[in-house]
């Protein structure tokens, strides 16, 4: 009753009760409109959010499938890769011209500078003369 007394100039005969529960009533509706509206508002930010959501696990999922399909083929590829340096060392089918077979050369117009390389890379063996070839002093 205090509340009221100050609300209304502190003269208890100026109070009307219907108009003080009209006022509360109006203020509750505005309060509930308010909140509606900022409930509204953060429904429709979640939607987007959630939107967004979906859409980068949809992507996250289409780059794990990118990933594990890249990972085989990398896998394979290592696989591949042994076979085949195994296949290369193996005395029966290597040549003097296997070195010509590799990246720094094959399919690579034979200049003077791919010349010097390769022979410069066999004259560096004289530094190695008296050791014993094995395949640690090979892959060294």
């Amino acid at each position: 009753s205090s509340g009221i007394n100050a609300e209304y100039g502190g003269n208890i005969t100026e109070f009307r009760p219907d108009k003080w529960y009209e006022q509360e009533i109006t203020n509750l509706k505005q309060k509930l409109e308010e909140t509606f509206k900022s409930f509204n508002e953060t429904m429709r930010r979640l939607s987007g959010v959630e939107n967004k959501l979906n859409k980068t696990e949809h992507q996250l999922s289409e780059k794990v499938d990118q990933l594990q399909e890249t990972r085989h083929l990398l896998n394979v590829t290592q696989i591949e890769l042994k076979a085949l340096r195994e296949e290369a060392r193996t005395l029966s089918t290597i040549s003097k011209w296997d070195v010509l077979l590799t990246p720094s050369y094959y399919r690579k117009l034979l200049t003077q500078d791919l010349y010097t390389n390769l022979t410069q890379s066999w004259t560096m063996l004289e530094d190695f003369m008296g050791v014993n070839v094995t395949a640690g002093f090979v892959e060294h």
